[in-house]
């Protein structure tokens, strides 16, 4: 026998999912908004510009990549991703929880580093930046991404590395919205899927009151198996997309794009 699902009011808060067996009452607790990992994010938007960038198109391609990178988070927070995992809700608005995905996708350079020096130090940027803060607008957001910003100009003396980091960050940008956006934050929240696939699994295939406790949801098979497939979703566009900015370019690529470098800049002088 299928569960019935009432659904709250619009705009009431976080979404509660209210199951009704029998005479029990379970609350299903989906949280309204479960952002994918910043990481994912970072490198979907900082690939979206390397694409772009290839070739003649390198001093114009920001243009058209930071708008995509922006768009492309509304893409993403679209598909079931796996931080909607009770237990791990609460967390993501922690800055200790910031700070050790930023810092666990630094030690992930170290892994997937193929020599390619400009990929390494974007990424290990990105991950930096990422780590100080958390899902919301603050001032030192702004000030820590112009530091890193010119940090990578200032090191790397290429516009491409600055545009490919500031993609990057375009990417995230939809998680720190500020409040007083409401058009803009009401988009982002419509966007967003809001009932995880292990709850779908659950209301489909179990007749028992559901728990969001996450020590019970442990136990249950149809909810571990709509986390596991939440987290394999992600973890294959999040590979995908690492696997595309540290790859290096084929020789004949990299110098077509020295000799438009170069061109660019003798037609400067």
């Amino acid at each position: 026998m299928r569960i019935p699902i009432l659904l709250p009011p619009a705009g009431a808060g976080p979404c509660e999912l209210v199951a009704k067996h029998g005479c029990s009452v379970a609350p299903i607790l989906t949280p309204g908004i479960r952002n994918m990992t910043p990481l994912t994010h970072a490198a979907v938007g900082a690939v979206i510009y390397r694409q772009l960038g290839k070739g003649r198109r390198v001093r114009w391609a920001w243009l058209l990549a930071l708008p995509l990178a922006f768009l492309s988070h509304f893409a993403l927070d679209a598909i079931p991703h796996f931080e909607g995992m009770a237990g791990l809700s609460p967390s993501r608005n922690n800055a200790a929880f910031f700070a050790a995905v930023g810092l666990a996708g630094f030690a992930l350079v170290w892994l997937v580093a193929r020599g390619n020096r400009e990929s390494d130090r974007i990424w290990m940027v990105l991950c930096l930046w990422i780590a100080l803060g958390s899902y919301s607008f603050s001032w030192l957001r702004v000030l820590t991404a112009a530091l890193a910003l010119g940090y990578v100009g200032w090191r790397t003396r290429r516009w491409a590395d600055v545009a490919c980091t500031a993609a990057g960050m375009a990417a995230m940008f939809p998680d720190l919205i500020p409040a007083s956006f409401h058009r803009l934050a009401s988009l982002h929240d419509f966007l967003h899927y809001h009932t995880s696939l292990a709850v779908r699994f659950y209301l489909a295939y179990s007749h028992l009151p559901y728990s969001y406790e996450w020590t019970a949801q442990l136990h249950d098979p149809y909810i571990l198996l709509g986390y596991a497939l939440e987290a394999l979703i992600e973890g294959g566009i999040f590979c995908g997309a690492l696997y595309l900015l540290f790859r290096k370019e084929p020789a004949a690529v990299c110098a077509k794009n020295t000799i438009s470098e170069s061109l660019a800049a003798s037609a400067k002088t």
